[in-house]
């Protein structure tokens, strides 16, 4: 188990471990508390009975474990059969580069959406130290030149113009609004998931298709 400050609240990760107080269901329905994700890079199906929203920070190494070791699970079992419909929202806060790896994630969406998941897996791929400034313009270009599809110049160009900074801003409102404490911070159907393991998840999502079905 990890601890992190963010901001000024102490907050409990457990990407990787089991943390079995938060895996514990109660039969009672909670209401279905949407987040607004318009213009968020969305997979699954529009009329997807459960809604999972991430709040990622590419520089946050508890992301990248949840990315490589979670995320492959929660898609190929509910976002790929049509439960889930899963949005990535950016919370930028580990440091300047943090900012400028979410705009670049920004600009390819706003190319090829598709290709945004591709950038992802690759950018946490090569994350580098989290005290280090490692997500430059140009380190970004490279990892993105090696995904075919996306305009390596036309990003470099949003990056230095700031094209997207208005979004990366609005989705930290958008995390403001709903407390988010941390990242990687997970909501289904508007509720926070306490345990962020594979199985803490998908309870939560069980437990939310259940209540869709009745």
């Amino acid at each position: 188990m990890k601890f992190r400050l963010f901001p000024s609240l102490l907050v409990l990760t457990t990407i990787g471990g089991a943390f079995s107080a938060g895996l514990l269901l109660t039969k009672r329905s909670e209401p279905f508390r949407p987040i607004n994700i318009t213009g968020q890079p969305t997979l699954g199906e529009a009329d997807a009975p459960v809604q999972v929203v991430v709040f990622e920070d590419f520089k946050c190494p508890f992301c990248a474990r949840y990315e490589h070791d979670v995320f492959p699970q929660l898609k190929s079992r509910y976002i790929d059969t049509g439960k889930v419909r899963y949005s990535f929202v950016n919370l930028a806060f580990l440091g300047p580069d943090s900012i400028t790896a979410a705009q670049a994630g920004e600009c390819v969406n706003k190319q090829e959406s598709r290709l945004f998941w591709d950038f992802v897996e690759k950018v946490y791929h090569h994350q580098g130290n989290e005290t280090t400034i490692w997500a430059t313009p140009d380190s970004l270009g490279e990892l993105a030149a090696t995904i075919p599809g996306i305009e390596v110049s036309e990003l470099r160009s949003c990056l230095l113009q700031h094209t997207f900074a208005q979004d990366v801003t609005a989705d930290q409102k958008l995390a403001e609004h709903h407390d988010v404490r941390g990242t990687p911070e997970i909501y289904v159907n508007g509720i926070r998931v306490t345990a962020k393991t594979t199985e803490g998840i998908s309870n939560m999502i069980e437990l939310a298709l259940q209540s869709s079905y009745r």
